[in-house]
């Protein structure tokens, strides 16, 4: 994936996207990481999971990307092949497992994806 803004480009994968409606700190990020949210955290403003699709397959039929919060803020995908190794929607690097069946508090532990 490849995001500009004012000259800037960011090229790397993107397992989740989330959006706030204010800063957190690094300690919050930190603590949140590996969870998996409800949606309807306070202040979330858009939540990407990113898990639609199959990872470096074809995926040329798929326009929007869901967002899980419940603002609903769905986006649309532009300029991407969706189909093959680049630009398109790939393997996370790490297997996140659920350690808890409480949807409420679903955290994930990093694996090997070879896991």
């Amino acid at each position: 994936m490849c995001i500009r803004d004012s000259g800037n480009t960011f090229r790397g994968r993107i397992d989740e996207f989330r959006i706030w409606a204010f800063r957190k700190s690094a300690i919050e990020i930190q603590n949140q990481l590996y969870c998996q949210l409800k949606g309807n955290e306070d202040s979330l403003i858009t939540y990407y999971t990113i898990e639609q699709g199959i990872p470096e397959g074809n995926n040329s039929i798929i326009g929007t990307i869901i967002d899980y919060s419940f603002k609903l803020n769905h986006g649309l995908l532009r300029n991407f092949n969706l189909n093959g190794k680049t630009s398109n929607i790939v393997c996370s690097d790490t297997c996140l497992l659920y350690t808890s069946p409480s949807p409420r508090d679903r955290t994930r532990s990093r694996m090997p994806s070879s896991a």
